[in-house]
């Protein structure tokens, strides 16, 4: 099952990590199976992912470890919140949230 995601346009991470002059992040997960109904916010294990800022793109060839990969569903498993945190083979990567 393959999720993906492309959220609004913006000019600034949380904290000092920067982004091309307009960001917007952009990308697919692929899971064995669909997402469960009216998941609270747990840990999930994609086979693959690539996710990109704009600028930099965060797959399984640029991240050196995922500190967490947390969705959370409505009642069709519609992903309705994740939170996934991954460090890249140069710096670390800020988190991804919806």
């Amino acid at each position: 099952m393959i999720y993906t995601y492309t959220g609004p346009t913006f000019t600034q991470f949380v904290g000092t990590y920067s982004c091309a002059p307009i960001c917007n992040i952009t990308g697919s997960f692929t899971l064995s199976t669909a997402l469960p109904a009216n998941s609270s916010l747990a840990t999930v294990t994609p086979l693959t992912f690539s996710f990109s800022d704009g600028a930099n793109v965060f797959d399984p060839t640029t991240v050196q470890r995922v500190f967490s990969f947390l969705i959370e569903t409505d009642a069709q498993g519609v992903p309705l919140f994740w939170d996934i945190t991954l460090q890249t083979n140069t710096a670390a990567a800020p988190p991804l949230r919806s």
